[in-house]
């Protein structure tokens, strides 16, 4: 098992940085706001009244599985100012569950608005892949914004997929509290 954790805060000077994608569209939910990409849509089918799911134009009349990017506003006993804590219990967290079968990377930074982000990479690890050869990759982003609370960006795919990791990143990076 793999576990790398670097504490990066970087200020990014401009919100989407996209290459694939070359427009955005605002998002309004009850927590906030953010931007994604003119390819990606709500869909509807899976999405909840706390949990909503994004995906590409063209797979949103799939069934089944796609690469999609979920996005939910969560509660937590942290406050905001205590985010090494939060931080410490997402890796916790992380580890139990990936119970070694896993790869976990992650890194932290804060947005151009100020809110502090952690970002957790999910991979599954050698063996788990010769079991099952199409578990998915996660990547996770908490933004924290305020005490007990923070927004969950979350990541999935089956194999690489730089259109919706940019997708995720554009959310995580451009997000902004109500």
């Amino acid at each position: 098992m793999k576990i790398r954790f670097m504490i990066i805060f970087i200020i990014l000077i401009s919100g989407c940085l996209l290459t694939a994608q070359e427009s955005v569209k605002k998002i309004t939910m009850p927590f906030g706001s953010f931007d994604i990409p003119e390819n990606f849509v709500l869909k509807e089918s899976v999405s909840t009244d706390e949990k909503y799911f994004f995906v590409l134009v063209e797979d949103s009349e799939k069934d089944g599985f796609v690469n999609n990017v979920s996005v939910e506003k969560r509660r937590n006993r942290y406050a905001k100012d205590n985010h090494f804590a939060f931080r410490e219990a997402i890796v916790r967290q992380l580890l139990y569950q990936c119970n070694g079968k896993y790869d976990i990377d992650g890194d932290g930074y804060k947005t151009k608005k100020g809110y502090i982000v952690y970002k957790f990479i999910i991979c599954p690890g050698e063996e788990l892949l010769k079991e099952r050869p199409n578990e998915p990759n996660t990547i996770q982003y908490y933004i924290i914004f305020e005490d007990n609370s923070f927004v969950l960006v979350h990541e999935t795919t089956r194999g690489d997929d730089a259109v919706t990791d940019e997708a995720a990143e554009c959310i995580a990076d451009s997000f902004e509290a109500k």
